[in-house]
């Protein structure tokens, strides 16, 4: 069965790597080249191409049975697991970064740069093998996400681990088969890694992967390890902008298992660092999370008293901001707490748009340079839920080889323009911006990128 399955997944791959028009010629698609072709993606979209992960002996990394490991075994079977399971895993990806080279460097890598060295988790090591910052990314995401936020904090001199969350780095149905637990479970063992390895830890998560930091954190609130010294969080998932969210624990139950409704959005899948197909069951088991987060503040649960550093946009068609703002203040002002005074907000807002935040959270606001007309955001509309990318980005940025066009699902001609037009308008997905720019790709990159880090340099130079 493993072997057929395996065959059969060769014949797809070979297939799905000739392109052309009319005729197939011999030329496999790259990280770049997938995203260059709207005839395939149409084909991929209706027929699953890249959905399905493939079949392995090896299986994932278990936390709980393997939690005495160490980090470089998780990495060393992650990356193992990954290659197999992943159908684009040895796809080219000629995505020139510094990062990419500096892990070439570390690891000895001999071969051109391919779709699993993007994916897999990985530990960047610094000189000051002192200082660690560990990195957990969001819903869908990969370790790309800190493509280039781990660049420069290993600049700064930190290690730099990052963690796959349970069911990512894959293919978008590895999700029918996780559970929130896994998750949490695989924070517990990176965070436990980390506080055993080094002595100066900073935390930073992203979306779903700040929620579950900020859970953990609460969790062991009266015994945190020394180690820790802060917390860098970016677009924190406390509620989500879909009015439906909170069904979706219910009717998952009834309808994933039975197959009447595994998936929410199936797309094309030609973004090879982050899930674009959707399941009912990973918006279950996130919307499971965020309910428990804001059932611990509803309760008064108090934050950890560590300095903390929060990103959010006033423009986030992902989460709610306002509540993700709530939790911010209630963490900063915990009694007792004697770090609050090391708190910051970095706040991108359009002008006129600002919410209130209130008991003295030091707190810095993004700004649009008029005399700098080579500033990227002169070129996008506002923000969005994505801001720990730059604009120079080789993937996500303003000239990277991907769109985001998801938005357009349904209505062909406007995705294969979305993909397509050039110059293209960079914007959040709100109804408003949809309707004023036609066709626009969905922002995945920050335009404020380079002043949120240096008001992200400044917190963790506190920290010394």
């Amino acid at each position: 069965m493993l072997r057929s399955r395996r065959i059969f997944s060769a014949i797809c791959l070979i297939w799905s790597g000739l392109v052309g028009s009319g005729q197939a010629a011999a030329v496999q698609f790259d990280c770049v080249t997938i995203n260059a072709d709207t005839d395939w993606m149409q084909r991929a979209q209706s027929e699953g191409y890249y959905r399905h992960p493939l079949e392995s002996e090896l299986k994932r990394f278990d936390f709980a049975k393997q939690g005495s490991a160490s980090y470089q075994d998780y990495l060393a079977h992650t990356r193992r697991y990954l290659a197999e399971v992943n159908p684009r895993a040895d796809w080219a990806c000629p995505l020139n970064s510094p990062l990419r080279e500096a892990l070439a460097e570390q690891y000895g890598w001999q071969h051109p740069p391919k779709v699993l060295d993007f994916v897999a988790p990985y530990e960047l090591k610094s000189a000051d093998d002192n200082k660690l910052a560990l990195l957990v990314h969001g819903l869908t995401d990969s370790p790309f996400s800190y493509h280039d936020m781990a660049f420069d904090l290993w600049s700064q001199g930190y290690t730099v681990r990052t963690l796959l969350i349970p069911g990512h780095g894959e293919a978008p149905a590895a999700m029918l088969g996780v559970r929130v637990g896994d998750w949490r479970a695989a924070v517990d063992y990176a965070l436990e890694q980390a506080v055993a390895d080094y002595s100066h830890v900073v935390l930073g998560g992203y979306s779903t992967g700040a929620t579950l930091l900020v859970e953990t954190l609460m969790e062991h609130a009266d015994s945190l390890p020394e180690q820790l010294k802060g917390v860098m969080l970016w677009s924190p998932a406390v509620q989500s902008t879909n009015r439906f969210a909170w069904i979706s624990p219910w009717v998952n139950p009834l309808f994933t298992p039975t197959r009447l409704k595994q998936w929410l959005e199936k797309d094309a899948d030609t973004d090879v660092a982050k899930y674009e197909s959707f399941t009912l069951k990973e918006a279950a088991e996130v919307e499971k999370l965020m309910r428990s987060l804001r059932g611990r503040l509803s309760r008064g649960q108090h934050g950890a008293d560590l300095p903390m550093f929060v990103a959010l946009s006033e423009v986030d068609e992902t989460t709610v901001v306002g509540e993700g703002i709530a939790m911010l203040e209630s963490w900063h002002n915990t009694p007792g707490r004697t770090t609050a005074q090391r708190d910051k907000l970095f706040l991108v807002a359009p002008e006129g748009q600002v919410s209130a935040v209130e008991n003295g959270l030091t707190t810095v606001l993004s700004s649009c340079p008029s005399e700098d007309q080579s500033h990227a955001c002169h070129r996008v509309v506002g923000a969005s839920h994505a801001l720990v990318l730059a604009p120079e980005n080789p993937l996500y940025g303003e000239q990277g080889a991907y769109r985001n066009c998801g938005h357009y699902l349904g209505d062909w001609p406007r995705y294969q323009a979305c993909k397509s037009t050039a110059p293209i308008v960079f914007a959040e997905k709100t109804e408003q911006n949809l309707q004023r720019y036609q066709p626009m790709a969905r922002l995945m990159f920050n335009p404020y990128y380079q002043q949120q880090w240096q008001a992200l340099e400044q917190f963790l130079d506190d920290l010394q």
